[in-house]
């Protein structure tokens, strides 16, 4: 029975080289990196949501160029492509405004509303596509590749949503504590020019009072 279970524990791993990163020990190490970090779980996931858009805009060109170039292409689809092109480029840019600049409470609140707004409208293309894949003939490839990153959109956008629900207050509360900071250091400055302003003035009445005293006019 102990060699049986030697054997058993010393059997080496059937899966191809390019799938052992999906064993237990690989995923949790994975996850370990980002235990007790929600900052940085918060922004890879917004680092994640950039990746997609880059791919979800090329794939619009794409979409808007086979149902232009097809007889049976729908114009509607066209028109979301093209729209969720407009949404992609300001979503992503005001999102990483807020990011890196205005970590404030009015901008978090913000920024939480719009990328659940973004998730929901992932998730209405994604069906909307399917639909479209699902009658396409010429064009159903590039509808097909739409509706797949629309749908890893709408996950990213919702769990980005959620820990950043979750986890704002973390947030706001280290930008106020920069702000803390910086106005400590300004009075700690302004105190210490006024102890040098007023040394001086009086360090100037005692020399004064010394040459008075000895008669020196001043």
């Amino acid at each position: 029975m102990n060699r049986n279970q030697a054997g058993v524990g010393s059997q080496p791993s059937t899966r191809p080289k390019y799938l052992q990163w999906m064993d237990n020990e690989h995923i949790n190490k994975f996850f370990e990196r980002y235990e007790g970090q929600p900052k940085k779980t918060i922004a890879h996931l917004w680092y994640a949501s950039l990746v997609l858009a880059v791919l979800l805009l090329i794939t619009s060109i794409a979409v808007m160029a086979a149902n232009g170039a097809s007889d049976t292409g729908s114009s509607s689809a066209s028109f979301c492509a093209f729209w969720l092109m407009v949404l992609l480029v300001l979503w992503s840019a005001g999102g990483t405004f807020i990011m890196r600049k205005h970590q404030n409470p009015m901008a978090i609140g913000f920024f939480l509303g719009m990328v659940v707004m973004a998730s929901q409208t992932m998730f209405t293309l994604f069906v909307l596509f399917a639909g479209f894949a699902g009658e396409a003939t010429d064009e159903a490839a590039a509808d097909r590749w739409m509706c797949f990153f629309c749908f890893f959109s709408f996950l990213t956008y919702l769990a980005f949503s959620i820990f950043l629900a979750k986890f704002r207050t973390e947030i706001v509360e280290d930008d106020a504590g920069k702000d803390m900071h910086a106005v400590q250091q300004n009075l700690a400055t302004n105190a210490r020019q006024r102890v040098d302003i007023f040394g001086k003035e009086k360090t100037g009445v005692v020399g004064n009072l010394k040459a008075t005293s000895k008669g020196t006019p001043v």
